[in-house]
């Protein structure tokens, strides 16, 4: 296999990583707005399961692999060098959702699905419905899809600036 081949594999195999992350987001716009909805603690623990499959099976697999992968198809002659302005500007907002996604969402879900787990079924306590209402996690989840978007326009349009 050459050269050439060996890229539009890692192409390829990238951009599918690139759409299990973005299924990975899609559950999770889907189902934050649905956790600060729910009635019963019933339906949060199954909302927030959810949200940890989305985590533990798309998101973060799909970053890593689309960081990898993005990382496999430069630094040969087909693709583009790593010190290209959009190419270094991708690392560092990969790296830096990659960051933000484990460092500080994945610890508010986890907290919020010990939270569930811990309080007896029935409604939503109240101390559990203001913690679903930090404008927080919402908050940075927004910002880190519009880097998710802003990362395809890179990958995309291969802007030369």
């Amino acid at each position: 296999m050459d050269e050439f081949d060996l890229y539009r594999m890692y192409k390829t195999l990238h951009l599918l990583a690139v759409v299990l992350l973005a299924g990975g987001i899609t559950i999770e716009t889907v189902v934050g707005p649905l956790m600060v909805r729910a009635t019963t603690v019933q339906e949060l623990r199954a909302f927030t399961r959810l949200s940890k499959i989305a985590e533990n099976f798309c998101i973060l697999p799909g970053l890593l692999l689309a960081i990898g992968f993005g990382y496999a198809m430069t630094g040969n002659d087909f693709g583009p060098d790593l010190d290209t302005t959009w190419v270094l500007l991708g690392q560092i907002l990969a790296f830096v959702a990659l960051a933000v996604s484990i460092g500080y969402l994945r610890s508010a879900s986890l907290r919020i699905d010990g939270r569930a787990r811990q309080t007896p079924d029935g409604p939503v306590p109240d101390e559990l419905r203001r913690e679903l209402k930090n404008p927080g996690p919402p908050t940075v989840g927004a910002v880190l899809t519009f880097i998710f978007v802003f990362l395809i326009y890179l990958m995309v349009v291969k802007p030369a600036w």
